[in-house]
């Protein structure tokens, strides 16, 4: 498992965010505080608190995870250890 600090600031970085990571077919978490979602879910995202940083949990390693977290390194605020 691979975990990343993104921010997602607005709708069009929400929904860019969401067509890069529905590609791939390995499961995505956001979680902001105590809430966890599923990060292809919309709906989910949008139901977290956008003023802060949020974790994503990439179920992926090795080259896959390496291939997602290059495709999101714009939304990227910080790199947490790889796992």
């Amino acid at each position: 498992m691979t975990d990343i600090m993104i921010r997602l600031n607005s709708t069009d970085e929400i929904i860019k965010f969401n067509k890069i990571i529905t590609k791939y077919n390995c499961y995505f978490d956001l979680e902001v505080g105590h809430n966890y979602v599923d990060a292809k879910s919309l709906l989910g995202i949008y139901s977290l608190s956008l003023n802060q940083p949020m974790l994503l949990h990439i179920q992926a390693e090795g080259e896959l995870a390496e291939e997602i977290v290059e495709k999101l390194s714009c939304f990227i605020c910080e790199k947490s250890a790889v796992h």
